[in-house]
């Protein structure tokens, strides 16, 4: 026989209903105990998951710490190192003021090779524990340059601190070791306090399950191991479960390694609090559902026949709306319970559209933010395969259409071969660590060209461990990388010109004082790239004294922006001990923001050749001053005869008059002693000419000296007037006072006047008239002495100063055409300058001035 359902048409309305609840609401308890079942999982799991994301959090932070310990104890390391034995000498000071910068330290301080205490920021030598103590950490395994040490109760700071030592050897043997303490009071906020939620604790263990920090410690669990197995099968495979801790409370833990170090971080919320809090919301949840199904019973005893339209009503509306239909509502008519019920059910629509609204809204947002984002988006589902790509990604490597790139596009063969192994090695990684994917990369696009993009992502993994998502973005940098290559390439070709050319490159960098010197510029000294160290102190070594103070202040002016460029000439000792004349050439190429500079590069070239000749120059010049001296000499013999005659003849006539008186039978004593007086005057008169030929012709190396140009003129005028007399020519010197010294060798400055004199008398030799030279000596409105010759001759004849100065260019039939130009030579080696101009009366006036010398 086959089971027949109860007829229960002829049942009462409320019946009716009563049973219709009863099977309506049977159904709702068993959906309810389980939904509570399933949320009271489902917090144990999320309080397992925010227990291993917190780990993961204070992971982090430790690492941090250990990376910032490491950080402080190399750089003070560095400075050590670089103070040499002073920094051993005097290193109380320097570590206390160290730590005065440093407040997670308890203490900083420093072992020789035999572990013993040099010194520390506070008192240590008395304390023989504590050596002990760091002689066994000099046994501990190094990692990363730095030895972390187990927790020890601290003598000197009276607190639980974790020592940490940087060794540093010298050919394998430790030469010495800048350790540290750090306060683990000072560590607890960093060790979780400030994100775990109350009644959660934060344990840091070793590798030897040592508890090396917790976040609160009322049982000092500090410094012991750990001896619950289940915990210590927790941290052992680093992962998230249930476990009893040493206080005896259970706890959901999570765990994560912490990165440099062997240490393992635990977070755990205790379960009685989570149980306890599951057990109210069921107590909760069984008491809304027996009011459920008592008011529902109460509703089927005291509905009536009328309930039936509103129902239908009721779900009439709540068929459309679940159809998509919009805009609908119920006609709160019937039963006044009914109507209460669609009032409230109204309500719910209108809830539900504005929530439907709110979440369309934010979709459209966000789909609106990866359409316009210039990067493109992938997300990678690790549990079904499926990966959703944006439209900016495949429009990035050049595709039209959506469903082309899905066929086409595949991550690991798109990958340029060169990129491939490290790329998929840094992927896989990420999603078995979690370490940030970040790397550079080249794909092929549709049309088959490489482009360069910058990856990066994120995995997220479930309570297991196990990564399900894998998320991130790509950024095409194509154009910075072919920029970059460009300046890559732009540099190479700029270095391999100019050392092609023999120049050698220099780069300083003004805040570090750090150098580099090409190959080059070392081998132009003689030296192999390896002799030479890049440093300031060497480059200083080998710039000679001389040039020193020049060299400094001309960079110093280009720092400053006084001028363009940098260029000095100085002088570099060779391999071979020689020096070697030199020319640098640089620029600031790079300032920071404040417009300081940061990096000058620039060129050296070998100018010894180029030296060389400017000697050879300077002393041809010498050579052809003295000739032309010479040949000045030559042309004035007959007048130089002449004027020497005069005071010889002179003496000649006195002397015989002389031997005449002496003769006489009474001798006139008196006019005697007046004719030997006469011929010892014409004598000086003859050797002054003589001395002053002498000096006029003498060869010798210039040099400047302040010269008083009043006593100069004078001087040349001696020997000038020897030739204007025979010429007929009178001098009108004019000196107009007081005459500032000049700069200048005398010889030279002599020369150059004697020509211009020479020249004016000789110019006036066919002159008609009054033969009259004026000589000036004055002051330019600079300041500078100036002199000037005037004459009255045939003047310039149109010809210009270029014309005058130009050597071999003479109106002389028998001239040479070179005393002007070594005029002009010579007064512009004393910076000075040499003109012509025509006189308005007739004649030409040459003038010139030299460099003031300073009071």
């Amino acid at each position: 026989m086959s089971a027949r359902a109860p007829d229960i048409s002829g049942w009462p309305i409320a019946a009716q209903i009563g049973m219709l609840v009863t099977i309506a609401v049977l159904p709702l308890v068993a959906a309810l105990a389980y939904l509570i079942w399933d949320n009271a999982d489902q917090g144990l799991k999320r309080a397992g998951e925010e227990a291993l994301r917190l780990a993961q959090i204070s992971a982090l932070d430790t690492a941090r710490i250990i990376d910032e310990a490491q950080v402080f104890l190399t750089s003070l390391h560095g400075q050590m190192e670089a103070a040499g034995d002073s920094a051993r000498t005097n290193c109380d000071s320097l570590l206390a003021r160290e730590l005065a910068h440093q407040p997670r330290y308890a203490l900083i301080f420093l072992l020789d090779a035999e572990g013993e205490v040099l010194c520390s920021s506070r008192p240590l030598r008395e304390c023989v524990s504590c050596r002990d103590v760091l002689t066994r950490l000099l046994d501990r395994p190094v990692k990363n340059g730095i030895i972390v040490g187990e927790p020890i109760w601290g003598s000197i700071s009276q607190r639980w601190v974790i020592p940490i030592l940087r060794p540093s050897q010298t050919e394998g043997k430790l030469a010495h070791a800048i350790g540290a303490s750090l306060d683990l009071e000072r560590l607890y906020p960093l060790a979780g306090r400030t994100h775990l939620p109350k009644d959660a604790v934060t344990v840091v263990v070793d590798s030897g399950n040592t508890v090396v920090i917790r976040s609160h410690d009322p049982m000092n669990w500090i410094g012991h191991k750990i001896d619950k197995p289940e915990l210590l099968d927790l941290i052992a495979r680093r992962t998230g479960g249930r476990a009893e801790g040493p206080d005896g409370v259970r706890r959901q833990y999570g765990t994560a390694p912490v990165a440099g170090t062997d240490w393992t971080v635990a977070v755990g919320f205790p379960e009685a609090p989570l149980l306890a809090a599951m057990n109210r919301e069921i107590i909760a949840n069984l008491v809304y559902v027996a009011a459920v199904i008592a008011l529902a019973y109460i509703f089927a005893f005291f509905a009536s026949r009328n309930i039936v339209g509103p129902v239908r009503r009721i779900a009439d509306t709540a068929r459309a709306v679940a159809s998509g239909e919009r805009g609908r509502r119920v006609d709160p008519r019937g039963a006044r319970e009914l109507a209460t019920v669609a009032v409230g059910f109204n309500r719910m629509l209108d809830t539900l559209g504005a929530q439907e609204n709110a979440l369309r809204e934010n979709e459209e947002r966000l789909a609106l933010a990866i359409e316009i984002a210039a990067d493109g988006i992938w997300d990678w589902d690790l549990n079904t395969g499926r990966v959703f790509f944006s439209r900016q990604f495949w429009l990035t490597l050049g595709y039209a259409e959506e469903e082309e790139f899905r066929e086409r596009f595949h991550f690991h063969t798109a990958l340029h071969p060169e990129d491939r192994t490290h790329t998929i090695a840094a992927q896989q990684k990420t999603l078995s660590d979690g370490a940030l994917f970040d790397e550079i990369y080249r794909l092929v696009r549709r049309d088959g060209s490489y482009h360069w993009f910058h990856g990066r992502g994120q995995a997220l993994f479930d309570s297991n461990g196990r990564a399900w998502r894998f998320a991130g973005a790509i950024t095409d940098i194509t154009p910075q990388r072919e920029a970059q290559d460009a300046l890559r390439r732009s540099e190479e070709r700029w270095r391999f010109a100019l050392e092609g050319h023999g120049d050698g490159l220099w780069e300083w960098n003004a805040r570090s004082s750090e150098v580099f010197f090409s190959t080059q510029w070392k081998a132009m000294l003689g030296y192999a790239d390896d002799e030479l160290p890049n440093t300031q102190a060497m480059w200083e070594s080998l710039l000679h004294p001389e040039d020193h103070a020049q060299v400094t202040t001309i960079m110093d002016k280009h720092l400053a922006g006084e001028l363009p460029d940098y260029y000095a000439e100085y002088r570099l000792r060779k391999k071979d001990g020689s020096y070697l004349w030199t020319a640098a050439l640089g620029r600031i190429m790079a300032r920071d923001v404040g417009g300081h500079p940061l990096r000058v590069i620039g060129t050296q070239r070998d100018i010894g050749e180029r030296k060389r000749r400017e000697e050879e120059e300077k002393l041809r010049q010498v050579r052809l001053a003295h000739s032309n001296r010479l040949v000045l000499l030559g042309e004035m013999a007959s007048a130089l005869a002449h004027e020497l005659n005069q005071p010889l003849t002179a003496i000649a006539n006195f002397a015989s008059v002389g031997v005449k008186r002496l003769a006489a039978p009474q001798p006139d004593v008196e006019a005697l002693r007046d004719m030997l007086g006469m011929i010892g005057e014409q004598a000086l008169r003859a050797g002054d000419i003589v001395w002053h030929i002498r000096d006029f012709v003498s060869k010798r190396t210039a040099k400047h000296e302040p010269v008083a140009l009043d006593a100069l003129v004078r001087d040349v005028l001696t020997l000038a007037e020897i030739e204007a007399r025979s010429a007929g020519v009178s001098i009108d010197l004019r000196i107009s006072g007081p005459l500032p010294k000049a700069l200048a060798d005398r010889l030279q400055i002599e020369q150059v006047l004697f020509n211009l004199i020479r020249n004016a008398i000789e110019a006036m030799a066919q002159a008609a008239g009054e033969r009259s030279l004026v000589l000036e000596v004055s002051v330019d409105p600079e300041g500078r002495p100036l002199i000037r010759v005037c004459d009255r001759g045939q003047g310039l004849g149109g010809r210009t100063d270029e014309e005058l100065f130009a050597p071999f260019s003479s109106t002389k039939p028998d001239g040479m055409g070179l005393g002007l130009a070594i005029c002009r030579t010579i007064v512009e080696a004393h910076g000075g300058r040499i003109w012509s101009e025509a006189n308005a009366q007739g004649g030409a006036t040459f003038g010139f001035f030299l460099q003031r010398a300073e009071a």
